[in-house]
């Protein structure tokens, strides 16, 4: 059982990635992965995996943690699933946010969304990075602008 959740949830949430990333503008992507109640159920997905899966870890040992706290935790059998679940989900929202935010400035996503889908902080930091130096670009040509006609 622990198996085959396992390998649906991550083929649900990997196979998700790839209207984000080949079809980001489409209207099925929009629909489909940008809706309240596809992150609604991704959200309850979550919890009741948390709920019968992590029940038996000690996370308490996380709230004043120590070396043999978190060893403790991070050795339990079930504790894959979970950090697994929790990372998939965490950069496919990233990858959200990259993909609506970056939509609105007409930005060619593919490349923050490719990273962000591997290793999910590393591509939302390099997309603002990238936001902002296009940010300050448009700022400096504005006020060029501003300079010549004023």
């Amino acid at each position: 059982m622990f198996t085959v959740l396992f390998r649906i949830l991550s083929v649900l949430l990997i196979l998700s990635w790839v209207p984000l990333l080949l079809i980001p503008k489409s209207v099925i992507t929009r629909k489909f992965l940008f809706h309240r109640f596809y992150w609604i159920g991704l959200g309850a997905l979550y919890f009741i995996t948390l709920f019968f899966f992590g029940w038996e870890i000690n996370w308490l040992s996380l709230i004043i943690p120590s070396i043999s706290g978190i060893r403790e935790v991070f050795t339990h059998e079930n504790l894959p699933l979970l950090a697994w679940l929790h990372m998939l989900i965490g950069n496919l929202f990233f990858g959200r946010w990259i993909a609506n935010h970056g939509f609105k400035k007409g930005y060619f996503l593919f490349p923050f969304l490719l990273v962000t889908m591997f290793i999910g902080p590393a591509g939302l930091a390099m997309y603002m990075l990238y936001d902002q130096k296009k940010q300050s670009e448009r700022a400096r040509r504005r006020a060029r602008k501003e300079a010549i006609e004023g």
